[in-house]
C-alpha cells in the first residue's frame, strides 16, 4: 500500500496537496478573478468601449499562448483551413455570447447576473429535446422550474433593476445556449479533421478561438463606434483600470490552463458541479466589492438560484450515470434460444444416452441427424457470441468517444471566456 502511495505523492505538482484539490482551487480562483475584474473594468471605472475591451483580452490570450508555447510549455497548432471553416460558425455565436455578456455586466450586478444566467438551461434543455431527442428526469424539471421562480423572484427584488442590463443578459442567455447546442453539433464531426491537423488539444482550440474572433470583435467596435470612444475615455489614464484590463486578460490565459489542468483530474460531471458551487461566493464577492444595493428577499431569491443551479448539476449527472447503466442491463439478457439462462443448458449433449449406454457416432441416422443440427446450433451460438462481443466493442467506443466529446466540450465552454459563466451547466 506504500508504494501507490508514494507514487501519488510523487506525481503532485504542489507537494502535499493532491492535485483534484491544488487545480479546482485553481480554476475556482482564475474563474472568478476573471468575472470580478471584468465588472470592475466595465462598472467601477465605467469604460465605455467594452467591445474594445473584449477585443483587447482575446488579443493579450493569444500573445500569452505563443509566449508560452515559445518558453516551452506547450505548443501551437498546426493551421487547418478546413477546421477554421467548421469553427466560425461557432466563433460568431461565441463572440455574440461574450459581447452580450459585457454589455450586461455594465448593468447588472455579479449576483443577479449569474441567477439570469440559470435561465439559458431551459432553452439548452429545449434544445436538446428538438435537436437531439435528449430527454430528462423529474430532477431537471423540478430544478428547472426552482431556478424560473428563482429568477423571477430575484428580478422582482432586485433595487438595482435596470432594463437594458436585464435585456441583455437574456440575448446572452440566447446566445449561450445556441453557443453550447451548435459546439455540441460540430464536436461531432471535428475529430477526423483535427486527426489530419496532427491533432489540437484544447489548448490549441483557444489559438483558433480568438485567432477567429480577434477581426470578428475588431469589426463589431468599429460598427459601433468604439474604437474612438475607447482612445478617448479617461479610464485609460487610470492606473487601477489598466491593472482591472491586463488582470482580466491575464486571468482569460490562466483559466485556460486551470481548467485543462482540472478536467486531467477529475470528470466533466464534477468540473460542472465545482463550477455551479463556485457561483456561490463569487455572488457573494460581487455584491459585497460593488456594495449591490440588496434586501433580504433579494439575498433569499439569489440564494435559491445558486442552490438550484448545484442541484441542478447534481441531477444531469444522476441521469447521465442512469442512461449509462441501462445500456449494459439492456444488453444482459440470454444467450441461444433465449434471455435470462444462457444458452449453452438448451444444446444437446455430444451423445444421447439409451438404456444406459452412450451411443457412438456411428449409430442411427437419426443420431447423426441430431449432431448435424447440434453442430448448427454450435456454430450459431459461436457467431452469435461473437457477434455478441463485436456489438459490446462497438458501443464501448462510442461511450469512450462521447465521454472524450463531453469532456471536450466542457473544456471549450469554460475556454471560450464568457465572463459570467464559470462552469458548464
Amino acid at each position: 500500500m506504500g508504494a501507490p502511495g508514494a507514487a501519488d505523492r510523487a506525481r503532485r505538482r504542489i507537494p502535499g496537496v493532491p492535485d483534484e484539490l491544488a487545480s479546482g482551487f485553481a480554476f475556482c480562483v482564475t474563474s472568478a478573478a476573471m468575472t470580478l475584474m471584468n465588472k470592475a473594468a466595465l462598472s467601477t471605472f465605467a469604460f465605455s468601449a467594452p467591445t474594445a475591451l473584449l477585443c483587447f483580452q482575446c488579443t493579450a490570450t493569444l500573445a500569452l499562448v505563443a509566449a508560452a508555447a515559445a518558453a516551452g510549455a506547450g505548443r501551437l497548432p498546426p493551421l487547418s483551413w478546413r477546421l477554421l471553416r467548421l469553427w466560425l460558425p461557432v466563433n460568431i455565436l461565441f463572440v455574440g455570447m461574450v459581447s452580450t455578456s459585457f454589455f450586461a455586466l455594465q448593468y447588472v450586478g455579479v449576483a443577479m447576473v449569474t441567477v439570469l444566467k440559470n435561465l439559458t438551461n431551459w432553452m439548452v434543455i429545449a434544445g436538446d429535446y428538438w435537436l437531439f431527442g435528449k430527454t430528462y428526469g423529474a430532477g431537471v424539471w423540478a430544478t428547472l422550474a426552482l431556478m424560473l421562480v428563482s429568477a423571477l423572484c430575484s428580478a422582482a427584488t432586485d433595487l438595482a433593476y435596470h432594463p437594458r442590463g436585464y435585456a441583455w443578459q437574456m440575448v446572452n442567455n440566447a446566445f449561450t445556449a445556441a453557443y453550447s447546442l451548435w459546439l455540441r453539433r460540430v464536436m461531432t464531426r471535428m475529430g477526423p479533421i483535427t486527426a489530419k491537423a496532427g491533432g489540437v488539444d484544447e489548448l490549441g482550440m483557444v489559438v483558433y478561438n480568438n485567432l477567429l474572433s480577434i477581426p470578428l470583435i475588431a469589426l463589431l467596435a468599429a460598427y459601433t463606434g468604439e474604437w474612438p470612444c475607447a482612445a478617448a475615455d479617461p479610464a485609460l489614464r487610470d492606473p487601477g483600470f489598466l491593472a482591472a484590463a491586463v488582470g482580466s486578460a491575464v486571468m482569460s490565459f490562466l483559466i485556460s490552463l486551470a481548467s485543462m489542468w482540472f478536467l486531467s483530474c477529475t470528470t466533466a460531471t464534477t468540473f460542472s458541479l465545482v463550477g455551479s458551487l463556485n457561483k456561490i461566493p463569487l455572488a457573494a464577492l460581487g455584491m459585497v466589492l460593488f456594495a449591490a444595493p440588496t434586501s433580504v428577499n433579494n439575498l433569499l431569491s439569489i440564494l435559491i438560484g445558486l442552490v438550484a443551479g448545484v442541484v441542478f448539476a447534481r441531477a444531469k449527472a444522476a441521469d447521465a450515470a442512469r442512461a449509462a447503466a441501462a445500456g449494459p442491463a439492456r444488453r444482459a439478457g440470454g444467450g441461444v434460444g433465449g434471455g435470462g439462462g444462457g444458452g449453452w443448458a438448451r444444446l444437446p449433449v455430444q451423445g444421447s444416452v439409451q438404456g444406459g449406454g452412450v451411443l457412438d457416432r456411428g449409430g442411427s441416422p437419426d443420431l447423426r441427424v441430431r449432431e448435424h443440427k447440434h453442430q448448427q446450433q454450435l456454430q450459431q451460438h459461436q457467431s452469435q457470441q461473437q457477434q455478441q462481443q463485436q456489438q459490446q466493442q462497438q458501443q464501448q467506443q462510442q461511450q469512450q468517444q462521447q465521454q472524450q466529446q463531453q469532456r471536450h466540450s466542457t473544456t471549450m465552454y469554460v475556454l471560450s471566456g464568457d465572463p459570467a459563466a464559470n462552469g458548464r451547466n
